[in-house]
């Protein structure tokens, strides 16, 4: 049957569904040719785990968030100044970079004109598979242009069908198309299958974090607890880091009952942060059962 034939109801009800299939099969199609296998990943460093959950803006805001923990920036309301006489032992150079940054007082939101200096977080889980490279972008963007071509295509066959019969009646149709485009472009996971499965499995590890007292200057625990679920999941004593970064990405009210995939993912031993502080506690307990192995990984 020549579904072009279908009368103008009928053929939405079918134009629908098939936006949705391929919708479908677009998902499907990332779970197939992305990486997903979980053997050998080990992610410990904060700055990771925070890229892993929302990219290189939350890198800047935990490191932020670090530096005012180990006294190297101070601040009042929204304006962020570095301590008199800090310095740049045991500062990576991210760390570095930020504390030079606000030299003399600035406000919160300037740190993030430094986003390039935290793209070496991106590329180590780029090599790892856990968000796209470049050649995983590339064949995302060459698959979603032939699904929106299809989904524009027959939208376009049959408005020209329309007018051909002197009908007009088809706003209906582009009001559905322009949502099914829209749709189909705005679907870009930041994560691959392998990311989702790692970040969920780190959540895990670290959800007991949420119940336990975080204190400022008490090692890496707050740090771990703001890579895995944002700064909101910090307890009070942080609430100069909310004000600073308002909307900051927390995932934890919809993520801390619900994490799905392996279990593991990160491991489960000695969690240094980027700053080469080794003297904090990892925060990710233990994995249960016989223990974590090799990492967590296979």
């Amino acid at each position: 049957m020549n579904p072009f034939d279908l009368a103008g109801p009928q053929f939405l009800i079918f134009y629908a569904l098939g936006i949705l299939v391929l919708f479908g099969a677009l998902y499907l199609l990332r779970r197939f040719l992305e990486p997903s296998d979980l053997s050998g990943i080990r992610v410990t460093d904060p700055y990771e785990i925070a890229c892993l959950r929302g990219g290189t803006n939350e890198v800047l805001r935990i490191a932020c968030v670090k530096l005012k923990d180990r006294g190297v920036l101070e601040s009042e309301g929204k304006q962020i100044r570095a301590a008199q006489g800090w310095s740049t032992n045991a500062l990576d150079p991210l760390e570095d970079q930020i504390a030079t940054n606000f030299a003399s007082s600035s406000e919160a939101s300037s740190i993030f004109k430094l986003t390039h200096h935290a793209d070496h977080v991106a590329r180590s889980l780029e090599s790892k598979g856990l968000i796209p490279d470049e050649d995983m972008r590339m064949r995302r963007f060459m698959i979603k242009l032939a699904v929106m071509v299809t989904i524009g295509g027959v939208a376009v066959v049959r408005i020209f069908q329309a007018l051909s019969h002197g009908r007009v009646n088809f706003i209906f149709l582009i009001v559905l198309a322009l949502v099914g485009l829209f749709l189909i472009w705005r679907y870009d996971p930041r994560r691959t299958p392998a990311g989702d499965r790692v970040l969920a499995g780190i959540k895990r590890l670290l959800t007991r974090l949420r119940y336990t007292r975080v204190k400022p200057g008490g090692g890496n625990d707050a740090l771990l607890l703001a890579a895995a679920f944002g700064l909101a999941a910090l307890p009070s004593e942080y609430s100069y880091a909310r004000e600073w970064f308002p909307k900051s990405d927390s995932t934890w009210s919809s993520s801390s009952g619900a994490s799905t995939g392996s279990g593991c993912g990160s491991s489960c031993g000695s969690s240094g942060d980027s700053g080469g502080d080794s003297g904090g506690s990892s925060g990710c307990g233990g994995c249960g059962g016989g223990g974590c192995g090799g990492g967590c990984g296979g």
